[in-house]
């Protein structure tokens, strides 16, 4: 069975089973075969037509083919459909008939490859954008679930000291800055390589201020992320009642 995976992919189901149900006279036969089968497979599918069906259609088919597709994969098909067997005496039975069309059909090979490559290079640079994506939203959820929390534990002032008190003021310095002239600062960038350094625990450090500017705090970025996994830990901690402890 031809199973159609998407617009530009076929898989074949149920291979080997009739190799298994019948076993066949020789393997390069039975390779022979298969690459006959390959061949009647690619024509059935671009002429949309079962020419195994109809005796002496395969060559129409093929010249129709031909015209749709263009000489170079026309020829390769005929070369599938002309597999020779080992008792004609015209094949080596040592070397295998996809060894001799890849031969044949190796600059087409080579080009189907590097486009492989490079969608392969291309998926792994999107999953990486969304892996970055995935460890800065989960450290925002961290943080939102420990700032401005109302109790903890039946602690009302819990979130406005210690630790937590940190953390509010760093929410403040990656969303709440203005400007000289009081204009909000919306720069994505800066909120971006804030969480990066926090995730990190790099030892850079910054400044934070309260709203009311009375007091400065200088801190680093990992002071800042050893705040966060340790106020979480609590939270999940109470939650659970289990032992705080931080969580990663």
């Amino acid at each position: 069975k031809l199973l159609l995976d998407g617009d530009t992919r076929i898989k074949v189901s149920g291979v080997g089973i009739l190799d298994l149900v019948s076993a066949p006279n020789s393997v390069h036969d039975a390779m022979c075969e298969d690459v006959a089968a390959i061949g009647q497979a690619i024509l059935a599918i671009g002429t949309k037509e079962d020419t195994t069906s109809q005796p002496g259609s395969a060559a129409r088919s093929l010249e129709f083919f031909g015209s749709q597709y263009g000489a170079e994969l026309k020829s390769f098909v005929a070369s599938c459909l002309q597999q020779p067997s080992s008792a004609g005496g015209s094949a080596n039975p040592a070397r295998s008939p996809a060894f001799d069309l890849s031969t044949r059909y190796a600059a087409g090979l080579l080009t189907a490859t590097e486009v492989l490559l490079s969608q392969s290079e291309g998926a792994e640079r999107e999953l990486c954008k969304e892996y970055e994506n995935g460890r800065l939203l989960r450290l925002l959820m961290k943080m939102n679930f420990v700032t401005d929390k109302p109790d903890l534990n039946g602690d009302e002032q819990w979130s406005d000291t210690g630790d937590r008190y940190l953390l509010k003021l760093f929410r403040d310095y990656m969303f709440h800055q203005v400007t000289q002239e009081d204009k909000p600062v919306v720069d994505y960038g800066s909120v971006v390589a804030c969480l990066n350094k926090t995730d990190a625990a790099t030892p850079e450090r910054l400044m934070l201020m309260p709203r009311d500017e009375s007091s400065l705090i200088i801190v680093t970025y990992a002071d800042l992320h050893r705040c966060i996994q340790g106020a979480f830990g609590e939270v999940v901690g109470a939650a659970t009642g289990m032992n705080p402890r931080p969580i990663s």
